[in-house]
């Protein structure tokens, strides 16, 4: 049997910047793309936010002057995953 393995995604920014929107909006990626998403936070799981294409104007990040920073941090694989 396979172990998981898991990716951390973080969103992280000043509040009514539209981070909710914004993992909404991975979170619908991963999931047309098949993925399997959790969240960390209960409510999300039962009531998920809207995307930022379905976000109320105020509720999404602002095309004008919102910059994402991505980053990758590389992490060991788990010895218990290598077998």
């Amino acid at each position: 049997m396979t172990k998981a393995i898991i990716i951390h995604i973080d969103v992280s920014g000043p509040t009514s910047s539209g981070k909710s929107s914004v993992i909404a909006s991975i979170a619908d990626l991963l999931q047309r793309s098949e993925y399997t998403v959790a969240f960390a936070d209960r409510s999300k799981r039962l009531n998920p936010d809207d995307t930022i294409s379905l976000s109320d104007f105020h509720l999404r990040p602002r095309l004008d002057n919102t910059i994402f920073s991505l980053t990758e941090t590389n992490t060991p694989i788990p010895k218990e995953v290598k077998e």
